[in-house]
């Protein structure tokens, strides 16, 4: 397990993915190499099979949010939407200060056009880290278009827009 994660380390998935199979020969309950087993071969591009790794570490350790993570990262690139959000969600419930999937839903709402929740969430990230600068940039993107949902609403091409003094 120690050399594949390594390996997995040095971005060498080819290797981390043979050294974390032997591990697994060896101790076929082991969920964290299973876990690392999935974010290998999600990294290698093989998602349905990540995906089966990160389910065979949840079945072991249920509350695991990295494995969690995995999951709704593998569901991102098969654009399942739904699972990711829910596998995110349930990160963020076991590791209430985890950035990462607070980020991750963000914009998984974001893209949904759910303001609302993407900003809950990218404030939960800049409550980590009040520099983050992919949220802060998410953020000032959700207020864009809510300025600008707020022109299609209203019919006003100046609705959202701030108002300006008027100076004699």
């Amino acid at each position: 397990y120690n050399l594949g994660y390594a390996e997995l380390e040095r971005d060498h998935l080819d290797k981390a993915t043979v050294a974390l199979k032997r591990a697994l020969e060896l101790a076929p309950d082991m969920s964290d190499a299973h876990r690392e087993l999935g974010n290998a071969l999600l990294r290698g591009g093989h998602t349905a099979d990540a995906m089966a790794a990160f389910r065979r570490s949840q079945e072991l350790k249920p509350a695991d949010a990295a494995t969690l993570q995995g999951m709704g990262l593998a569901a991102v690139r098969e654009r399942r939407t739904d699972d990711a959000i829910r596998a995110f969600s349930r990160a963020v419930e076991l590791v209430p200060a985890d950035a990462d999937a607070h980020l991750a839903l963000g914009r998984l709402y974001l893209d949904r056009g759910d303001y609302e929740r993407a900003t809950t969430s990218l404030r939960e990230v800049l409550a980590q880290n009040t520099e983050h600068a992919e949220a802060r940039a998410l953020l000032s993107l959700i207020q864009e278009k809510q300025a600008k949902r707020g022109d299609a609403v209203s019919g006003r091409p100046d609705a959202g827009a701030p108002v300006k003094s008027v100076e004699k």
